[in-house]
């Protein structure tokens, strides 16, 4: 998933090159044959003064090579590489070090500093790093890494059993209160929970315990059918004040018997202990899970958020902007919304604002990128070209508005609300401008699901939409009155639906004619390779078979 998501996939160990190359060909970090830069051996022919050599697995390439030489750029192209530590140990102050980080896959037999090294270089660069490591000796790279996870030794039969363990704990401590509440009382305590029922000793208030028993893995006989039976028969006898409740109804030996070798299967098959080390306490994350799995849940929910962010400024900008001018103009006329309008249109709005924040993540991760902030041309353009369309939508309301009623000689800033034209003319044309905020703006595929699947989101924008389009084209004029608009004239109708009409498709064209020309989606050249990175995996595996077969 990201090698798809034109993220770079690097490997860095310290074990041997040979074993960390195969390993990085099985997981797809590497997909042509690796060259592998390193200390030569006894039987390579080299030059004098050569110190490094390029081999490939097979030892079938050999060129010798020496620190202080320029780095031949065309090996790149043609091979996967891999450096150990020896090699890296010479080349950290090559002036080619950077091209040769940039390409470089696998890191072999490196020491904790030049983890460190190789993570700080990147970083310095300019390049987003993320780091996974599970050891000591990964502390130094987890800390310089933009992001660090640190992974536990879990598997996922253990999260399964630790949340199991939880669960059982918490509904025993609740239960054992309720048989304390009810004993204090002298009533006869609620039935066992089947979840802790093979906690306690069979009875008329124990009915699941046979069934928690085989789920535990207790082998039940007949013998045992027949003692539960006659347990079952015993009549519930009322608890005195103080009595222990539960646990003194019905025990006997044979009970503790079975409840003894529960305890020893479930301590054959006990919980792990999820232990933190060193490198949870230098990471900023810590995965339960010993595998790389929860990578893609970070860079998912890490999407998610910044677009939700990115959205929101851009949502709230606009907003207040309408907003502020839309108000200003009624306030300088003496007039004000009603209570009706307000409460029916913060009603729809606040379900469009709760729905836009709930947007889930995709699935699979996109190779284009969020933006990493709002200072640039594409959100600042985005915001201004849209306002310059609602005020200029605003103002020609305005005036059209003032040419059916003149303003008044005299303004009284402080009188009471009075349905006006003016009030219903800007109240459906902000109104109509906020829905088309949150449309326009929302910022679904290729990161979260689209407007149409957020049916909260969707379904607010077409309520708010709806009664838009019926107030101001008075299809029905019943909701006008509820609404406390005055009936307008033919023509006013006309320039007001269409200047809302208007209003959203010229906002929908500057957004996207600025995506489209000013928005920077792509990935870094770090994570690009040589005409790699498009390649389908059945073709990938095409390739595996024809070079085992030549």
């Amino acid at each position: 998933m990201l090698n798809e998501s034109s993220h770079r996939s690097v490997m860095i160990t310290g074990d041997n090159p040979l074993t960390a190359c195969h390993v990085a060909k099985e997981v797809r970090i590497t997909t042509k044959d690796v060259l592998i830069l390193d200390a030569p051996e006894e039987h390579h022919e080299i030059g004098e003064g050569d110190n490094l050599v390029w081999r490939n697995v097979s030892e079938s390439v050999i060129i010798p090579f020496r620190s202080s030489d320029k780095i031949n750029l065309e090996l790149f192209t043609k091979y996967d590489i891999c450096i150990t530590g020896y090699a890296l140990n010479y080349l950290s102050d090559h002036e080619q070090i950077l091209e040769l980080l940039k390409h470089t896959w696998v890191y072999a037999r490196v020491s904790p500093t030049q983890k460190e090294f190789i993570l700080t270089s990147l970083k310095e660069a300019g390049y987003n790093t993320l780091m996974c490591g599970d050891g000591t000796n990964d502390v130094g790279a987890l800390k310089q890494a933009n992001i660090g996870v640190a992974l536990l030794n879990g598997t996922e039969e253990g999260m399964k059993k630790i949340a199991e363990n939880r669960k059982i704990e918490a509904t025993l401590k609740v239960y054992e209160k309720q048989v304390q509440i009810f004993t204090n009382w002298g009533k006869v305590p609620p039935p066992v929970p089947p979840v802790i029922a093979h906690l306690y000793p069979p009875g008329p208030q124990n009915p699941k315990y046979l069934e928690a028993m085989e789920k535990k893995g207790i082998t039940i006989t007949d013998d045992m059918r027949k003692a539960v039976a006659a347990a079952m028969k015993e009549p519930v006898k009322v608890p005195e004040k103080g009595a222990a409740g539960v646990n003194a109804n019905g025990g006997n030996n044979f009970a503790d018997t079975i409840l003894g070798a529960m305890n020893d299967a479930e301590a054959e098959d006990e919980a792990p202990v999820l232990k933190l080390g060193d490198a949870s306490v230098a990471a900023p994350f810590t995965s339960k899970l010993a595998n790389v799995s929860t990578v893609t849940h970070i860079i998912r929910q890490g999407r998610c958020a910044l677009v939700s962010t990115i959205q929101m400024y851009k949502i709230l900008a606009l907003n207040c902007l309408i907003s502020s001018y839309s108000l200003s103009v009624l306030y300088l006329a003496g007039m004000k919304f009603g209570d009706g309008q307000a409460t029916i249109s913060g009603i729809l709005l606040s379900v469009c604002f709760l729905s836009i924040s709930r947007g889930r993540p995709l699935e699979k991760l996109s190779k284009e990128r969020p933006q990493e902030g709002i200072f640039n041309i594409y959100i600042m353009g985005s915001i201004l070209g849209q306002f310059a369309i609602h005020i200029i939508t605003l103002v020609y309301i305005t005036r059209e508005i003032y040419i059916l009623e003149p303003r008044e000689p005299s303004v009284d800033l402080e009188k009471e609300f009075s349905p006006s034209l003016l009030n219903t003319g800007m109240f459906l044309l902000q109104l109509a401008q906020q829905v088309s905020t949150f449309a326009v703006n929302y910022i679904g595929l290729p990161f979260r699901e689209s407007i149409t699947s957020n049916k909260g989101m969707y379904y607010g924008l077409l309520g708010v939409a709806g009664l838009t389009f019926a107030c101001s084209t008075e299809f029905m004029p019943e909701l006008n009155e509820v609404m406390q608009f005055v009936p307008m004239t033919f023509n006013f109708k006309v320039k007001l639906t269409g200047c809302i009409i208007l209003d959203l498709v010229v906002t929908f064209a500057i957004e996207n004619v600025l995506k489209y020309f000013f928005m920077n989606s792509h990935a870094a050249d770090i994570a690009l390779r040589d005409g790699d990175n498009d390649e389908p995996e059945e073709e990938v595996k095409d390739y595996k078979v024809m070079e085992e077969a030549n």
